[in-house]
């Protein structure tokens, strides 16, 4: 015991002085807070406003029912009151919201008439493309509001029925309407989650109109973890410190003392990375992305004890200190090109899930 105690606890002190590791210590802390304070602040959804102009009768209820159901509605986008047309402007303009819509105080008039193009004013930010996809749930709100009684109102009087049978006829084209919208057979969508940027927002509007065109930005955006991913990042690198100072003690002869060289040789990188692991655990529970004490302790432990493994086997891959401080820029290019910490190309193209396997952070991110 005597023998790994003494030599731990120098390897640590020495490891202590290394303005490199220190460095990267200090890295992880900051790029949690970092990447977690972007997706805090970034919008939830597409933000819709609303305003109507004064309205009475029952015009006005029509139109208080429609903003209602679309207030209420969960989805994608979240609808809003304007207190005017002004303030709408401001909000589009500073890019608090990314559209407004205006309705008429005679909308509902104009509906029945015929009169109806043109009726509502529409606002838009940078992004033309987030109104085409919030105009379908404008349609769709007036259409459950307004279409009940235009099907009423023609079924009652296209067809030159008598007085006493009109009511009738209204009745049944009532019921007939009620039927078909709620058994199913009546097409009907709704834009449902969250999107983290106004980037990614942007390419998940382009996609669903752009569906035939096989548009796969959405995908790439799919179960990417950037906090936890980066920090694994991290403890990769710590673990790389720790092959470097092994190849370098080899070179040197500081390990001729040690009776079993591999040992020692493993204990450097599993110190370094094991230091990385507990700075990773405070710094994702101080930014918010802590999933749970066993979860997370149990999955630091075995990413350590896999990571070291994969590293010592680098080391006998890459013989010289030279060799493995050459190839460190493509392993971790690698890792962010192939793993999901910022994108997920495997969803685009799934045959690289193979390649996404070959290196230890996808083991990681895959075990939480």
């Amino acid at each position: 015991m005597r023998q790994i105690g003494i030599p731990f606890l120098l390897f640590g002190k020495r490891l202590l002085k290394k303005p490199v590791y220190l460095l990267i210590l200090l890295l992880m802390p900051i790029t949690a807070f970092g990447l977690s304070g972007t997706q805090a602040e970034a919008p939830s959804g597409i933000k819709a406003l609303l305003y109507t102009e004064a309205a009475q009768g029952t015009s006005a209820q029509s139109m208080q029912r429609m903003v209602e159901e679309l207030l209420e509605a969960d989805g994608a986008v979240q609808f809003a009151l304007a207190e005017s047309e002004q303030s709408m402007k401001q909000a589009i303009l500073k890019q608090e919201a990314d559209c407004g819509y205006i309705f008429p105080a005679d909308f509902g008039e104009r509906l029945e008439s015929g009169d109806w193009k043109r009726s509502v004013r529409l606002y838009c930010g940078e992004d033309a493309m987030l109104p085409m996809l919030v105009n379908e749930l404008i349609y769709t709100a007036v259409f459950r509001e307004y279409s009940e009684q235009a099907f009423i109102d023609y079924a009652g009087t296209a067809f030159g029925e008598a007085a006493e049978s009109r009511e009738e006829a209204e009745n049944q084209a009532k019921q007939l309407l009620n039927l078909y919208l709620t058994n199913g057979s009546t097409f009907s969508f709704s834009y449902d989650g969250t999107m983290p940027q106004a980037e990614e927002l942007s390419a998940e509007g382009k996609a669903a109109l752009r569906a035939e065109a096989g548009d796969n930005r959405e995908a790439l955006t799919e179960n990417v973890a950037p906090v936890r991913g980066m920090l694994a990042l991290f403890m990769m690198l710590c673990a790389f410190c720790g092959l470097i100072d092994a190849k370098r003690d080899k070179e040197v002869g500081r390990l001729v003392w040690a009776r079993h060289k591999k040992a020692m040789q493993l204990m450097l990188i599993l110190l370094p990375t094991i230091g990385g692991a507990a700075v990773s655990l405070l710094s994702m529970y101080a930014s918010g992305s802590w999933t749970g004490f066993a979860n997370e302790i149990t999955c630091a432990i075995i990413y350590v004890v896999a990571l070291s493994g994969y590293v010592a086997v680098w080391g006998l891959l890459f013989r010289s200190e030279h060799a493995v401080v050459a190839s460190m820029p493509f392993v971790m290019i690698a890792t962010i090109l192939f793993c999901p910490v910022f994108w997920n190309l495997k969803a685009v193209l799934p045959i690289l899930q193979i390649m996404e396997k070959l290196f230890p952070v996808s083991w990681y991110l895959g075990m939480v």
